[in-house]
């Protein structure tokens, strides 16, 4: 699709995702603090797609249609998809995730995992909608 660059959201994506879990490891050990969870999840799509939504205005001078921004959206989340999973198949060679993963039943791991990803779906149409009508002049 013209108004998606795949590999910046995947930069932009995996790099606020692992600043994010640096970030948190960094307060646990120095302090009592701790990152949210939700923070960890849902802000990286949400500023990938901002940029991505704003990239979009800046190149086309418009808005992304409804249609064009829903498949934007989708594009993006199955490639958040894609990362997630590419990441939880290195974290499971630590031992601690497999002794972890063994108690959690995959019907709830399954559903869980599709919450998330709507709710990445829905920010990611979001989200770049508005990013898009953020740069474009007044």
């Amino acid at each position: 699709m013209a108004g998606v660059s795949l590999l910046r959201y995947a930069v932009i994506f995996s790099g606020l995702a692992l600043l994010l879990v640096f970030i948190d490891g960094q307060l646990a050990a120095h302090s009592a603090l701790r990152l949210p969870t939700g923070a960890s999840i849902i802000l990286p799509p949400i500023i990938a797609a901002l940029i991505e939504g704003r990239a979009f205005a800046r190149r086309m001078g418009s808005a992304p249609q409804s249609g064009g921004a829903w498949a934007a959206a989708l594009l993006m989340t199955l490639l958040v998809m894609s990362l997630t999973a590419i990441l939880l198949l290195l974290a499971s060679l630590h031992q601690g995730i497999v002794q972890f993963m063994a108690y959690m039943p995959w019907a709830y791991l399954a559903m869980m995992a599709a919450i998330w990803l709507c709710g990445v779906f829905l920010g990611n149409r979001l989200f770049y909608a508005i990013g898009a009508r953020s740069a474009l002049p007044a």
